[in-house]
């Protein structure tokens, strides 16, 4: 094999490598994008915006609500109201 045989051909094989780096890159980019899609969909807890958790609050000291009542009015697990009166979450600032 001449030298520049074999120069042609080492180019051939740098030019492939290339294309299988970028290819790769490319579909890491694409999972990483479905990665963030998927993560999205999990996280589908309710949130509560400041609003909520006064009302919450005031409803739970004023009307004599179960946590779990309140939980269904707001979609949320009664757990959450609960940790929202022992301040756990959302604490008064």
């Amino acid at each position: 094999m001449t030298d520049t045989v074999y120069v042609d051909d080492l180019d051939n094989r740098i030019r492939v490598l290339e294309r299988t780096v970028m290819e790769k890159d490319a579909i890491i980019r694409e999972l990483e994008a479905e990665k963030e899609e998927l993560l999205q969909k999990l996280d589908n807890r309710p949130k509560l915006s400041d609003r909520d958790v006064q009302l919450i609050k005031r409803f739970f000291h004023t009307t004599g609500m179960s946590d779990r009542e309140l939980a269904d009015v707001f979609n949320v697990n009664p757990r959450t109201i609960g940790r929202i009166r022992t301040g756990e979450y959302h604490k008064d600032k």
